[in-house]
Formats: C-alpha cells, structure tokens, sequence
C-alpha cells in the first residue's frame, strides 16, 4: 500500500527504526528502500525522501536517469515528495528541475 524511497542506505535504516518507535502496529506493512529496491513493484502511494536540505543539492536525482523515472512510476495512486525545495537546482529539463517546476506549478497554498 505505501512505499518510502530515498537514495541512502543508512536512512532506509533510520526510516524504518523511527517508523517501527512510532507505529508500531502499522511499520511492517509499510515498505521501505532505495529505488532499486522498488524495481517492478508498486505501490498505491509512494513518497520519496531526498533527505538533502537546500545548501547540499539534490545531485543523486540528476545523476541517475532512470532514479526518478522509477521512483514516480511506482506510484499507482499518489507520489509524494519530502524535500526541501531548495535542494533541486538542476536546469529545467533535468529530473530535479522538472520535479521543481512540477512542485511550484502545483504548490497547495
């Protein structure tokens, strides 16, 4: 049902160790990992976590074509995206210039 991607390793591991504090009834029907570890499945809700703040660069995005590509595709339903917004600087055709745009166009005020 809800999927959580984000680029690092180590913060799957601190995900899913808040998540297990906090919920703990509902933690293992939640599904955590990297991109790769969401390759051909899906989920009805997915969010990513870019984990970098706006001074760090979002640079991981860009850097791998096919990281968004798979992060939105696996969301069936909803894909939310837990950033801050400042951290996606790429010219406006990569993916993290993209989502930027994307975000700002459609910003809930």
């Amino acid at each position: 049902m809800l999927g959580i991607i984000t680029p690092f390793k180590a913060q799957v591991q601190v995900i899913r160790s808040e998540l297990k504090k906090v919920l703990p009834v509902y933690h293992s029907k939640i599904s955590i990992g990297t991109v790769h570890t969401f390759q051909g499945a899906e989920r009805r809700v997915i969010i990513l976590s870019t984990v970098y703040g706006n001074k760090d660069g979002c640079y991981f995005i860009d850097a791998n074509n096919s990281l968004m590509n798979v992060a939105v595709s696996r969301a069936k339903d909803h894909f939310f995206v837990f950033s801050d917004i400042g951290c996606l600087q790429g010219p406006p055709r990569s993916a993290s210039g993209m989502l930027r745009g994307f975000i700002e166009a459609n910003a809930v005020r």
